[in-house]
């Protein structure tokens, strides 16, 4: 008798991943469109929200489909080929990892650009910030390419796509992935998140010469606050239940932990997905940068429809 919950999991995947998709891609190319206008592009903080709404692009176009395809109609391609297998899994590790790491980086910017020490806001600056997201992509790009080595295609009752148990590697993996992504990101963000707010609180004592840093350092320091809040909130039951798959007591069924953790998965999607919504509901600049790039998207449109009947009447 089947599973009824295998189902279940299956129906829930089909009707969530594609409304997700077309708001991931639909608000992560939006933010990539805004934050590259003058006004948001010329700070630090700027550059690791635009470096990580490429990779949330990356992650909606390229993970969820894969998780759609997998988990939604149970055609994983990485079961097919022990190309496809070492290729995906490898592509999909680097992209999931990097996203959590550039929040870090932006809540070390925003500790640093609201700190007293002047030493301190130096680290704040566009040429920081663009090593930084240099050094972490490699540095993740490279720490990855031992799954890429290592991941093989497991022939047992079903074939699966992963490291072989026999190495020490294919044990310390599950619990490092789950470390990189769903523990310390959220620690570290929440450390230099207190850390600002007590920073900010501060600067209310300056004289007046600094009103100019606190309307726009203010602006991307609360956008950054509400997005480290809402991935603290959306990513911490999928890494509880991801590490639970690894203790050496079952606590579950195997069975009814794939149903958990499929549904755990859903609101750690969005965390890729509703960036740009976060950024619209805590970024005053961030608003009116948008509304600007529309209504200069929106002229652009109309005169690109209306030079083509303009040449028809003059004909």
């Amino acid at each position: 008798m089947t599973d009824p919950l295998t189902p279940l999991a299956a129906t829930i995947v089909r009707v969530f991943i594609p409304p997700n998709m077309v708001i991931g891609i639909v608000g992560n190319s939006l933010n990539i469109a805004v934050l590259t206008r003058t006004k948001l592009y010329n700070h630090a903080c700027s550059r690791y929200f635009l470096a990580q709404s490429i990779d949330n692009l990356l992650f909606t176009i390229i993970v969820l489909t894969f998780r759609f395809l997998a988990f939604g109609y149970s055609n994983d391609p990485t079961t097919i080929c022990l190309y496809c297998c070492k290729s995906i899994q490898y592509v999909i590790g680097v992209i999931i990892v990097v996203s959590p790491q550039l929040v870090i980086l932006a809540s070390v910017d925003r500790f640093c650009a609201s700190s007293f020490d002047v030493g301190r806001r130096k680290f704040s600056n566009i040429t920081v910030a663009r090593w930084a997201i240099i050094i972490v992509v490699i540095a993740f790009t490279l720490l990855y390419f031992s799954t890429f080595i290592l991941m093989d295609l497991q022939i047992g009752v079903t074939v699966t796509c992963s490291i072989r148990v026999t190495t020490l590697y294919s044990r310390m993996y599950p619990i490092i992935q789950a470390l990189l992504v769903g523990v310390i990101p959220p620690i570290l963000m929440s450390i230099f998140g207190f850390m600002t707010i007590y920073n900010t609180k501060q600067v209310r004592v300056l004289p007046d010469s600094t009103s100019s840093f606190r309307r726009t350092e203010g602006q991307l320091i609360r956008m950054l606050l509400l997005q480290v809040s809402s991935h603290f909130i959306l990513c911490a039951p999928f890494a509880t239940i991801y590490i639970m798959g690894f203790l050496p007591v079952q606590v579950f069924s195997l069975s009814a932990y794939y149903f958990i953790y499929t549904i755990a998965a859903l609101p750690y999607y969005l965390t890729y997905t509703t960036i740009f919504a976060l950024y619209i509901l805590s970024g005053s600049i961030y608003r009116n940068e948008t509304v600007r790039f529309m209504r200069k998207l929106f002229r652009l449109q109309c005169k690109i429809e209306v030079r083509p009947i303009s040449d028809d009447r003059t004909n």
